[in-house]
């Protein structure tokens, strides 16, 4: 039965797919039966050959495939592998930037509390007094903190 072809058009009910009518097995003599008829020797061999060859050709697809996904596979890994070095950067380019922030500001507290104030107009004198009054409130308050580096004069 495997080795029959139909000759039928393809919506017509095939042996293959309806080994019995009814109860009772197909006879010789209906329709069925005599609509397939067994096959060449030859044609046996030219629909194995296709088929030999379109296996190869899916075998060949497959691995083009494999290759394919391998190859996206590996382009995702450097998009992320890319995307953490730039967070990374990111990130130390903000340390930089606050590290940059806390040095002007060291340098500006530096730079007043050193400031000789005798000379200015009361005014002037009065804000510089009021800022040396704030800055060492803050350096008094973070004294006590273990982390707290006192502020050393600027590097020149």
């Amino acid at each position: 039965m495997d080795r029959c072809i139909s000759l039928e058009d393809d919506n017509s009910p095939m042996i293959g797919n309806n080994p019995t009518v009814g109860n009772n097995p197909i006879s010789e003599g209906s329709v069925f039966a005599r609509s397939k008829r067994h096959m060449s020797k030859k044609a046996a061999k030219e629909l194995f050959q296709r088929n030999q060859v379109i296996e190869a050709k899916v075998y060949k697809f497959s691995n083009v495939l494999e290759t394919f996904n391998q190859h996206l596979a590996e382009k995702e890994k450097k998009k992320d592998k890319r995307e953490e070095k730039r967070i990374q950067a990111w990130q130390e380019m903000k340390e930089l930037e606050i590290k940059r922030q806390e040095h002007e500001i060291r340098n500006e507290e530096h730079l007043i509390m050193t400031t000789n104030i005798s000379h200015l107009d009361p005014q002037i004198k009065a804000y510089y007094i009021m800022r040396k009054n704030e800055i060492f409130a803050k350096w008094s308050a973070n004294v006590s903190n273990p982390n707290y580096n006192f502020p050393l004069p600027p590097d020149e």
